[in-house]
């Protein structure tokens, strides 16, 4: 047998491997066990709650990461994690607000304002989720993703002059592979055929693999 300590530094440590291998019902085990000797430990927790993640349990993730605001009520990580998992669990208001926790703690963190302007999306509202996407593109001018949620949510409301600006923009920073099916796809949604057709033709061959020419 062995002492206490080293017996809760060994279930520790095993558990950790666990998770970085991917045996996450045996590293539950282990995470359980030792926080029954140690309920404080933050790098235990985080690891549990990402094993339940891993599994799909969200609830139970959910769960562990609370467990973290009670240790730290300030932590962002914890605020952005739980978004996250309420975002997954389609949540989506509960998302909205630990992100704007999150963002109280650290104000124009662009993973969380990406995550909450997606969430606002998911959460039909469209327009609040286009106002946080143009301060992302603001801050971070550089970041394509941000583009592509953009485009995306200004298609959902049909606002196709600025989908083509948009569009331009996007050009210039990061060159025209896509762009051309991106632009017949707004033809296109315009009803537009024949400028839709005309772009179609304009399309090269290295673009044809995108998701964008196979929604034309």
């Amino acid at each position: 047998d062995l002492p206490k300590d080293d017996f809760y530094y060994f279930i520790t440590e095993i558990g950790f491997l666990l998770n970085d291998v991917d045996k996450f019902d045996r590293a539950i085990e282990l995470f359980e066990k030792s926080l029954k000797i140690n309920s404080s430990n933050s790098d235990v927790i985080v690891d549990l709650a990402y094993a339940y993640e891993m599994k799909g349990d969200m609830s139970k993730a959910i769960e562990y990461n609370d467990q973290l605001l009670d240790i730290d009520p300030y932590s962002f990580e914890a605020w952005v994690n739980i978004g996250k998992l309420y975002s997954m669990n389609e949540q989506h208001e509960k998302a909205i607000d630990s992100f704007d926790f999150a963002l109280t703690i650290r104000e124009n963190d662009m993973s969380a304002m990406k995550m909450k302007a997606l969430s606002l999306y998911l959460n039909d509202n469209v327009e609040e989720s286009i106002n946080l996407f143009r301060k992302c593109l603001t801050l971070s001018p550089n970041d394509e993703s941000v583009y592509d949620s953009l485009l995306e949510a200004y298609s959902t409301l049909e606002l196709y002059d600025e989908m083509m600006m948009l569009i331009d923009q996007k050009e210039k920073l990061f060159g025209s592979e896509g762009i051309a099916a991106k632009r017949a796809n707004v033809y296109i949604n315009k009803q537009d055929i024949d400028t839709a057709k005309v772009l179609f033709e304009q399309i090269p061959e290295s673009d044809k693999e995108t998701l964008d020419y196979y929604m034309l």
